[in-house]
């Protein structure tokens, strides 16, 4: 197998990103490998979250409409979930605090049921008063590690942006 080795120089850290591909030269120039890459590492944690919180390894069918149903169900939480993480950056103090995707997912699923019954039964917001659930993401949904750098971070293995 021929393969390739693509060097990326990252200007901020001073330091180079290596890539084995076996992608040819005539049709990805060297520029784009990290993109792709760190798009594909994108992909890959997006699905690990779908395995992961939103049940979407443990699907109890083999028949296609069945596991169908069950993917579009993964795939329709992780919106729902990403838009309301959007929604709360924007309501509260988020947007400069680190929120890390599989802390906000197990924060999704666990009030999930509370969320359910707003959208069902508008007048469920009495019942639910004793957890507001605002301020509950609003608490739990900032990494408590804040002075902790990240994996990436740390090895120097950031894929390129």
């Amino acid at each position: 197998m021929r393969v390739r080795i693509v060097g990326l120089w990252d200007e901020q850290r001073s330091v180079h990103h290596w890539y084995i591909t076996n992608l040819p030269v005539a049709k990805v120039k060297a520029e784009e490998i990290g993109k792709l890459y760190a798009a594909r590492w994108t992909i890959e944690l997006l699905f690990r979250e779908l395995k992961s919180s939103y049940q979407l390894e443990s699907i109890p069918s083999r028949k296609s409409h069945v596991v169908e149903a069950f993917l579009y169900a993964s795939l329709l939480t992780l919106l729902a979930s990403r838009a309301l993480l959007l929604a709360i950056r924007r309501w509260g103090s988020l947007a400069d605090r680190r929120t890390p995707t599989g802390r906000w997912a197990r924060l999704f699923v666990s009030a999930a049921p509370d969320l359910l019954a707003l959208v069902l039964d508008p007048a469920a917001m009495a019942r639910i008063r004793e957890r507001p659930l605002r301020n509950f993401f609003l608490a739990e949904a900032p990494d408590p590690n804040v002075k902790r750098s990240l994996l990436p971070e740390r090895t120097g293995l950031k894929p390129a942006a």
